[in-house]
């Protein structure tokens, strides 16, 4: 092994030698014969530099991350109560639905919203009252399963 890298010729393969780079902590490079009979090898290079413990820990930091949202448009079941409880916007409205065969969905009970943070309750419009109730039933079916469910005036 030589005490420093060949520096009296190009690192490279001609007809004569052959060079293979070596990146090991026991050496650089290994110069040969074409018969591969002889070989010369390069001391290893410096030591990479000691790694920055600091950027190490700072990587491996969680991340804070918010809590998701609930999900918009969402319904949660109570089939103790028979009740719907429908999420839009924040704001919650609870409806009637008794689940027998096939459920039934009992619109005249909708009457408002509860509003997000304990911010009070409002009446639900009777126009909006069509709308939302289209929507729970669409919801029903095809998010639920609950296909056979019925409107119940």
């Amino acid at each position: 092994m030589l005490a420093r890298p060949v520096t009296t010729r190009p690192r490279a393969d001609d007809a004569e030698l052959s060079f293979r780079a070596r990146d090991s902590a026991l050496l650089s490079g290994e110069w040969t014969d074409a018969q591969r009979h002889f070989f010369v090898l390069e001391p290893p290079g410096p030591p990479p530099p000691p790694a920055d413990m600091d950027a190490i820990r700072a990587a491996r930091q969680p991340v804070a991350r918010p809590a998701p949202p609930p999900p918009d448009n969402a319904i949660a079941f109570d089939y103790r109560g028979e009740m719907l409880t429908y999420r839009e916007g924040g704001r919650t409205a609870t409806v009637i639905c008794t689940f027998g065969d096939p459920p039934r969905l009992l619109p005249r009970t909708l009457n408002g919203w509860t509003l997000p943070d304990g911010a009070g309750w409002v009446p639900i419009a009777p126009d909006e009252r069509e709308a939302v109730v289209k929507r729970i039933l669409d919801i029903c079916r095809h998010r639920h399963g609950m296909s056979r469910i019925e409107r119940e005036d």
